[in-house]
């Protein structure tokens, strides 16, 4: 028998093999007891199996059965002679079957275990044909590893699954405060200009990267299509890794048809810095940003009127040619 075959219904067949390879036995039935003693000219003695507990144990799986081993009488005259030759002949069925279970290992394998010591109980003229015999329990263990992965189902708590649905313990995944469908798996998946990074001690990095709509834009090299260096333009569109689209003004239709020129440009490299200001629209602090008492202030046109309990986010880039620092003013928030 292999690991994945111990189940009731095997375990029933494997004794029923027992009973049709000896030869004495004649019959062999399953079921509750009065079905035992049936009236089959003939066919005696018998093997009756009646099952009683089923307990999940550490490991394993423990199956307890009621034996029967029965016969009729022969000759009704010398009733205590035949008592005695049947309890006697039944006790030895009975031991050959323990025997097979514990050491013949053609039925029931290795990994099937008795677990009890068996103790016959004669009876004398009992059931329907007044039979006579013997009765044990035979306790058998087999392996069960407990294992939740063969379960046939799909569930998923808190929604829709092949049992139905459940309320949720423990954690819900959800997105935008809505469940999610299945909350049995969490899989981020990277969107456009979005890097996912796991960290390998259960925390997920999550960068955006490259550009975004709405940033400024700047060139140097040789203008081509009616683009020029060192002007800015901003993202109207991403395309994709590699393509976008730009306008002249922040928000501003597409730039739909260049002249023909060409040329090469390349992106000036620069670094978004927030801000904060003092009450006198100079920048007082800066993420990346050194701050000196004497450059604080902004000259026009990039001295800002608007409300100073407002951050304020400026763009700074380097010319890569020289050491001039350009500062754009890119917008104010609460």
């Amino acid at each position: 028998m292999s690991s994945y075959n111990y189940s009731y219904n095997v375990l029933i067949n494997r004794l029923e093999a027992f009973a049709a390879g000896h030869f004495l036995i004649k019959r062999f039935t399953h079921g509750q007891i009065d079905l035992a003693d049936q009236l089959q000219d003939d066919e005696y003695p018998f093997m009756h199996v009646v099952p009683e507990k089923i307990s999940p144990v550490d490991g394993g799986m423990q199956f307890d059965f009621l034996i029967m081993f029965a016969d009729i009488p022969r000759d009704k005259e010398y009733k205590a002679e035949y008592q005695r030759e049947v309890i006697s002949d039944c006790v030895r069925l009975g031991q050959d079957l323990i025997a097979e279970v514990k050491n013949g290992l053609q039925l029931f394998g290795f990994d099937v275990q008795l677990v009890n010591n068996p103790t016959f109980e004669p009876f004398m003229e009992e059931q329907k044909n007044t039979v006579t015999g013997v009765t044990f329990t035979l306790s058998l263990e087999v392996p069960w590893d407990w294992s939740a992965c063969d379960i046939p189902a799909i569930w998923s708590v808190g929604g829709s699954s092949t049992g139905g649905s459940g309320t949720g313990y423990g954690i819900t995944l959800q997105t935008n405060g809505v469940n999610n469908v299945v909350q049995n798996l969490l899989n981020l998946e990277a969107g456009t200009n979005i890097t996912i990074t796991d960290n390998g001690n259960g925390t997920v990095t999550i960068d955006s990267t490259n550009m975004y709509v709405g940033m400024p834009i700047s060139f140097t090299g040789t203008g081509f299509g009616g683009l020029l260096s060192l002007t800015d333009y901003f993202v109207s569109a991403i395309i994709s890794g590699t393509r976008i689209r730009i306008a002249t003004n922040h928000g501003g239709t597409a730039i739909q048809t260049f002249s023909t020129a060409s040329g090469t440009l390349t992106q000036v490299p620069r670094t978004i810095l927030t801000v904060t200001w003092d009450s006198g629209q100079a920048v007082a602090f800066g993420s990346n940003l050194t701050v000196t008492r004497n450059a604080q202030s902004i000259v026009a046109p990039f001295t800002v009127s608007a409300d100073t309990s407002r951050r304020k986010v400026i763009e700074a880039w380097k010319d890569p040619y020289d050491n001039v620092v350009y500062i754009k003013f890119i917008g104010e928030f609460a």
